[in-house]
């Protein structure tokens, strides 16, 4: 099974989220007893994590939800707290995927990213909150540190394609005041 939970993660590294989602479902961790507690956190967080790529914010909110109750039932330690920094990226998203973006952008500014491509998740997250708040600016900051990262992984490619977005709308809104009679 947690081969299972890896090929997932990795399918959904490179964007393979349809994919990644059909093999998770096929290991039907709920009829799997021997399914321990991590990695049935990694299972759902990876399956909410799909959706919500995928932009299915009400498929994702469910699979969350699974996470979040596993998570919250486990007992206070070690193991929790190595998994919080994690939990509170993946919190992030669902706030991102209900427009609190401003919950989110808290939840990711607390995040203590060790590893480089936590780093990066956070950036990307927090690059999305700033888009949803209107702050290209700050999203622009963060995007350029995903590209940074210089990976042929999902998130990276998706921040190209963001930031290409963002510096067509900043042309247009040049073109627009320095032609304002094309406005109407």
């Amino acid at each position: 099974l947690l081969v299972t939970v890896y090929r997932s993660a990795a399918l959904c590294m490179v964007g393979e989220f349809e994919f990644a989602i059909s093999v998770l479902k096929a290991a039907n961790i709920e009829s799997n007893t021997s399914a321990t507690v991590p990695v049935k956190l990694l299972y759902y967080n990876d399956l909410a994590d799909a959706y919500f790529m995928l932009g299915d914010y009400e498929k994702y909110a469910i699979w969350f939800e699974q996470y979040a109750r596993i998570f919250s039932d486990m007992k206070e330690g070690a193991r929790k707290n190595n998994l919080k920094n994690s939990h509170n990226i993946s919190l992030a998203q669902y706030h991102i995927s209900k427009g609190e973006y401003t919950k989110a952008l808290e939840l990711l500014c607390n995040a203590t990213a060790s590893v480089e491509i936590t780093k990066v998740d956070v950036a990307y997250y927090s690059a999305m909150a700033h888009i949803g708040l209107g702050d290209k600016d700050l999203a622009r900051q963060d995007l350029m540190f995903v590209i940074s990262f210089d990976k042929d992984i999902y998130v990276v490619k998706h921040a190209r394609e963001l930031l290409e977005e963002l510096d067509k709308d900043s042309e247009k809104k040049d073109q627009d005041v320095e032609n304002p009679q094309e406005i109407c």
